[in-house]
């Protein structure tokens, strides 16, 4: 009835591809295996299997450098290995990457029908900023929000929490869609009603017990398949 009264709220909703024989297979964890390991070989660690990779992922890019390194390193060399990680990622965000299909479609019929749009993200803000403002979703969001300091990563209610006040729109108001368990948690934490996305290209599973708390939370909870 009201619609400017919503918000609906995505993780960064963008794949990153894999070239194989000339093609481009997308998947998350593909991409950031290679951006991970070209780091681990640069200072002599071993490299890391994509299966592993896939767990390292979610809770920010420092995260995905500590669980990647050999365990007990100092945590000032883990502080330089991610600067190098985030300086590679600056420059190759938009490396091999594409809109998920019919997220721009989606986008523009909720700001049509006059719902506000924002995205908060663990990735690096400058870039979160720059793909969501302006190389795939220019027009798409009114907000975007990414890793920056004194601002907690998702799955704390920080960034979500940051985009409501700027917004003014309510947390019972604001659908938050992800892919991954980390994005659960973030709607949980922040009172938003969850939008499950179980996709192809991130299959992440959702543990039984965040489901089971989600779905006593929200009776409306939405798990949407391809």
């Amino acid at each position: 009835k009201n619609p400017n009264q919503y918000i609906f709220l995505s993780t960064h909703p963008i794949m990153y591809g894999m070239a194989y024989g000339g093609e481009h297979t997308y998947t998350t964890t593909a991409w950031f295996t290679r951006e991970l390991n070209e780091i681990l070989r640069k200072h002599g660690y071993p490299e890391r299997k994509s299966c592993e990779v896939r767990r390292f992922l979610g809770s920010g890019i420092r995260e995905l450098v500590r669980l990647g390194l050999p365990q007990g390193l100092p945590d000032g060399e883990i502080d330089a290995i991610t600067e190098e990680v985030k300086a590679y990622y600056a420059l190759h965000c938009a490396d091999l990457t594409a809109p998920y299909d019919g997220v721009i479609e989606l986008i523009s019929d909720l700001r049509a029908a006059g719902v506000k749009t924002a995205v908060v993200s663990n990735k690096i803000d400058d870039a979160v900023r720059e793909l969501a403002h302006k190389t795939y979703f220019k027009g798409c969001f009114d907000l975007a929000i990414g890793e920056r300091e004194g601002l907690l990563r998702k799955p704390a209610p920080d960034m979500v929490n940051m985009a409501l006040e700027a917004r003014g729109v309510a947390a019972e108001d604001c659908a938050y869609a992800g892919d991954s368990e980390v994005d659960l948690e973030t709607a949980l934490n922040s009172r938003c009603l969850p939008l499950l996305v179980v996709s192809v290209v991130a299959a992440t599973p959702y543990p039984a017990r965040l489901l089971a708390k989600a779905q006593d939370k929200h009776p409306r909870l939405a798990i949407l398949r391809p």
